[in-house]
């Protein structure tokens, strides 16, 4: 049976404020990665201590907002914002994109390991560790907004997006949910239980979440201003492209000391 979209992308709105759940879902992820990270602190898991993981959460915060703008920005709609600037620093209006996030989030780590003279490694293990389930949720709060809907579908499993148009398409933000959210947390937390060098839980996050969101793009409808950008491949696709290629190699860097080691 095919479903209309009609859920509110508001939790309240009382004569003029109002909360969406696009914004209360970051909110939340930030919580819920601390919550899990600390987690992971107090069973020995991590190489950081209390107050350096404080640290990397406050910076990683804002390395995150003004990655994820920054890189949506310059990315995905440069005509746009070139011709009006102020709408930039309106993150409220929407426009995030995640590889612009996982951008201003390594760079955060980088100048706090630098800060602290420790490995970057040492903090981008704590956040493939603790990030996938604000993936998961975060993908959510884009259903519930009606944004960032899939491709037209035959399927009964369709769901109208009156923005989009009158024909069912693809709910990709809960495909996107499942192997982004879902799957890769499942993934971490089983490799992070085997002896690793540091390093290899980041670049098996960041291989993982490529492949998936690659996939996903198949059924994802590319952004209107871009369409597909090369070769019939969303900018999504390019982006999880040099994400697979870069996983691929770290992971080859970082996997190799195991295998000599036990040679």
């Amino acid at each position: 049976m095919i479903w209309t979209h009609t859920i509110s992308p508001y939790i309240f709105d009382i004569h003029g404020v109002a909360l969406s759940w696009y914004w209360f879902f970051y909110l939340f992820d930030f919580f819920l990665c601390f919550w899990l990270a600390q987690f992971w602190l107090k069973k020995g898991q991590l190489r950081i201590n209390e107050d350096q993981l404080f640290q990397m959460f406050t910076y990683g915060w804002l390395g995150l907002l003004i990655g994820a703008r920054l890189f949506y920005v310059i990315a995905y709609y440069p005509s746009y914002y070139f011709e009006n600037p102020g709408s930039i620093v309106r993150f409220w209006e929407g426009g995030m994109s995640f590889h612009g996030a996982l951008i201003g989030l390594i760079i955060s780590c980088w100048l706090l390991a630098r800060k602290e003279k420790k490995h970057l490694y040492d903090f981008t293990d704590v956040l493939a560790l603790s990030t996938a389930p604000a993936l998961f949720f975060g993908r959510i709060g884009n259903f519930i907004n009606g944004e960032l809907w899939g491709r037209p579908t035959s399927g009964s499993w369709g769901v109208i997006f009156p923005q989009a148009g009158p024909e069912p398409r693809h709910p990709s933000q809960l495909y996107e949910a499942g192997l982004e959210g879902l799957t890769i947390f499942i993934l971490v937390v089983v490799l992070s239980k085997k002896k690793n060098q540091p390093g290899f839980l980041s670049w098996s996050f960041v291989l993982a979440y490529g492949l998936g969101r690659f996939l996903v793009e198949f059924f994802r409808e590319p952004d209107r201003q871009l369409g597909e950008v090369l070769l019939h491949l969303s900018m999504g696709q390019w982006l999880c492209l040099a994400m697979i290629a870069s996983g691929s190699f770290g992971l080859f860097k970082t996997y190799k000391p195991i295998k000599e080691a036990r040679s």
